[in-house]
């Protein structure tokens, strides 16, 4: 979101830039960032007014729901823990401490550790 925070910024500060902006905003971006747009693209730029509130949305994602399959492949460990996590080393065979928790961190949130390798014993 660089350029966009840049564009958005030059706007705040050059009411020319702004105003070349509302009225030819792909001119505008392609001259100011020393880009060409592809044929077919087309920039919007809305302004806020008192009365006219504009809100983005990004692309929806798609409707297909996740196999599962797709969802062990994207999906992280989480372990809620209120003491050190027990992790297994195969140099020792043994679990050991992941971590030591802070003293008086004792909420299962404040103990919490993300990964793929935590808790793993019991």
């Amino acid at each position: 979101m660089g350029a966009t925070n840049a564009i958005v910024n030059k706007a705040m500060k050059d009411p020319e830039f702004r105003q070349r902006l509302l009225n030819d905003p792909k001119t505008a971006i392609g001259q100011e960032l020393g880009i060409e747009f592809a044929e077919g693209v087309t920039i919007n730029v809305l302004e806020n007014t008192p009365s006219v509130i504009n809100i983005v949305l990004p692309v929806a994602p798609a409707e297909q729901p996740m196999t599962d399959q797709e969802l062990a492949q994207v999906a992280g460990g989480l372990t809620l823990a209120t003491g050190p996590t027990p992790i297994f080393s195969p140099y020792t065979g043994t679990c050991t401490p992941l971590f030591q928790p802070l003293p008086g961190l004792s909420s299962p949130i404040a103990g919490a550790t993300f990964g793929a390798y935590t808790g793993c014993c019991s």
